[in-house]
């Protein structure tokens, strides 16, 4: 059932919703994020030159969040990609 608000609560009633919206798109996205960069991994193991392995199976893959967002960062060793 719709809750009845007065017209001078109607500003924080829409920014509680937008708010609660933002959280959940970007749970969602964090989600997103996550599998998209899984896949990444896997295909960069998968075609890495195989002579030894030690390679394909050096890749990590991690989720960092800066003030722009997240992103997956991607390792081999010591070396960022």
């Amino acid at each position: 059932m719709a809750q009845m608000i007065r017209i001078d609560q109607l500003a924080d009633t829409v920014m509680k919703g937008m708010e609660e919206y933002a959280k959940l798109v970007a749970e969602e996205l964090k989600k997103d994020v996550q599998k998209a960069g899984k896949t990444v991994k896997q295909q960069i193991e998968s075609t890495a030159p195989k002579k030894t392995g030690k390679y394909s199976k050096s890749w990590a893959v991690n989720l960092s969040l800066d003030p722009e967002g997240e992103t997956e960062q991607f390792y081999a060793d010591d070396m960022v990609y």
